[in-house]
């Protein structure tokens, strides 16, 4: 009896030491997972509108929600890339990668405001003027040259969810 009373109390030592191990060692952010959580919401929704638009292929707005909620998913993920960038030239390529859900949420916003609403130009949405909305982009990024040359430095900022983030 005396002898399984240890071992038991020495079982519960040791798990209780293990957990505050894992506690301490492997704390995650709030930043984390709420970023995380936001992503998987989108996922989400992305995949029930997606199973919508494979059922019935002329609801073209399901198929593009779903493609909207994909590139909000990407932002988010690139978001949170940057918040744990260390050097400045991490969080420039992640900069860099933000640019291309960006500009998926605005061409599928823009197809899905002209099919459901029945709202905007027609041509809005053609190839000429998303030809147009790239080279304006492409120039603005010139001139701002954003991500390519004017990071020097990281700096850490104060607690954000209790994780220091970049700066």
């Amino acid at each position: 009896m005396l002898l399984t009373h240890y071992a038991s109390k020495r079982r519960n030592t040791i798990l209780k030491i293990g957990l505050n191990q894992a506690r301490h060692s492997h704390s995650m952010s709030w930043g984390t997972i709420i970023w995380s959580m936001v992503a998987s919401a989108c996922l989400a929704l992305a995949a029930i509108h997606l199973l919508i638009w494979c059922f019935k292929r002329t609801a073209w707005t399901n198929l593009l929600f779903s493609l909207t909620a994909v590139a909000t998913a990407a932002l988010a993920y690139c978001e949170l890339w940057m918040m744990r960038a260390e050097t400045p030239g991490q969080f420039g390529t992640a900069l860099r990668w933000l640019h291309v859900p960006a500009w998926v949420i605005i061409v599928a916003l823009a197809g899905f405001v002209r099919i459901h609403l029945r709202a905007g130009r027609p041509g809005a949405g053609s190839g000429r003027e998303s030809h147009r909305l790239t080279r304006r982009r492409h120039r603005c990024h010139r001139a701002l040259a954003v991500g390519t040359g004017d990071l020097t430095a990281a700096q850490r900022i104060g607690p954000f969810f209790a994780r220091e983030y970049a700066r």
